[in-house]
């Protein structure tokens, strides 16, 4: 499989039968969670050129070491099913924390 780095995707609707959005939240707490207003709107992170692909297996990873050069980057890995064989996987690598 191939492994291919791109940033989150443009605000706008998803073209393929599926896609991959990230809400994020400061703050959370036992009893904000579950707010609705607490959380910011879904950016979309995967990207789709025709309405035959999707993307699928997500995994959400965030740089929250205060430590690190790489602190608040938000990391998103997926499949990205395009059909005809092997089905790359993609990293979309958000640097300002996820907006």
């Amino acid at each position: 499989m191939a492994l291919r780095e791109q940033g989150f995707a443009e605000p706008g609707a998803v073209k393929g039968i599926e896609g991959i959005a990230v809400s994020r939240a400061d703050n959370i707490s036992v009893a904000n969670y579950n707010n609705k207003s607490v959380w910011k709107a879904p950016v979309i992170a995967s990207q789709a050129t025709s309405n035959t692909q999707f993307a699928d297996k997500e995994q959400i990873w965030a740089d929250n070491a205060e430590s690190s050069p790489f602190f608040g980057n938000v990391y998103v890995c997926y499949g990205k099913f395009i059909g005809g064989g092997a089905e790359p996987l993609i990293v979309a690598t958000s640097r300002d924390g996820g907006s």
